[in-house]
């Protein structure tokens, strides 16, 4: 079974590894290099550097239709996105002879969209998971066919989850597609009634601001450590990150004052200066 493969981040590496070991991978697609860090080197994404360790024939373009007869050419019988950052236009969803499917970091049809991980923390939701799904030209919309939950524990953050979800993906994926080679699977249609929706992060939803105690510090766990919740210190527009924070008082921390008490941060930086770590 031939796979093309399509996602960015770090959080399809670990399930792009396995495919690629255990399956005839024609290509792979990720979004253009981009600027990083305060000296903004143009960067190759995680599943690029994959990509190239593993000779497979990489696609970068600005928009996806702009490869679409290069696409065509390739031939192959699954179409597999994971993080890619662009909506797949119909005519390539076509060209995957078996299908074309979506892994998303949500238990779907809950959090639709780009930022299904940043809302179930956000929310304090105890459990998440992963959901493959038949890809349509409506977001996220499509019929499941496999789905694994996992806890979301009150420790957890971003970072964390985005681990354990890629290792809860990676640990599926290859009986997923030997089910997808065999037709040994069932399509679900997703319940409309219980549709919600996760859209893109934007910089005023990483903004602390008067809220309980326990919306507070999932806030910040749900945008740890990238990019980071801020608080404004004062009327110079001073601001500074929250990773962590702690109902406990600690000594030393900056208090955030909240509806109902104040939280403590124990991981924080302001601008310019170094992370401060505190027990």
């Amino acid at each position: 079974m031939k796979i093309l493969l399509a996602g960015t981040p770090n959080f399809s590496v670990s399930t792009f590894t396995k495919i690629i070991e255990n399956f005839e991978v024609v290509g792979l697609i990720a979004q253009p290099n981009k600027p990083v860090g305060r000296k903004q080197i143009l960067t190759e994404p995680p599943t690029v550097i994959l990509g190239k360790y593993h000779k497979l024939k990489i696609f970068q373009p600005e928009r996806i239709n702009d490869i679409f007869e290069e696409l065509k050419m390739l031939d192959f019988d699954v179409l597999i996105t994971m993080a890619y950052g662009q909506i797949i236009p119909e005519n390539i969803l076509k060209l995957a002879k078996k299908g074309s499917y979506n892994i998303h970091g949500s238990l779907l049809p809950k959090y639709r969209g780009a930022a299904p991980i940043q809302y179930a923390l956000n929310n304090g939701d105890t459990e998440t998971g992963i959901t493959f799904i038949e890809m349509v030209t409506k977001m996220d919309a499509g019929d499941i066919l496999f789905q694994e939950k996992i806890k979301i524990e009150p420790d957890d953050n971003l970072d964390s989850m985005l681990e354990k979800l890629s290792i809860l993906s990676s640990k599926y994926i290859v009986d997923w597609l030997d089910k997808i080679a065999n037709n040994d699977f069932q399509k679900k249609p997703q319940e409309e009634s219980l549709v919600t929706f996760a859209p893109k992060i934007t910089k005023d939803d990483e903004q602390i601001i008067f809220d309980t105690m326990d919306r507070t510090i999932n806030k910040i766990r749900s945008l740890s450590s990238v990019p980071g919740a801020y608080i404004i210190l004062n009327s110079n527009n001073q601001r500074m990150k929250v990773f962590k924070a702690t109902k406990q008082v600690v000594k030393n921390a900056p208090e955030i004052k909240c509806s109902d008490g104040f939280v403590y941060a124990i991981e924080f930086q302001l601008a310019g200066k170094r992370k401060v770590f505190l027990k």
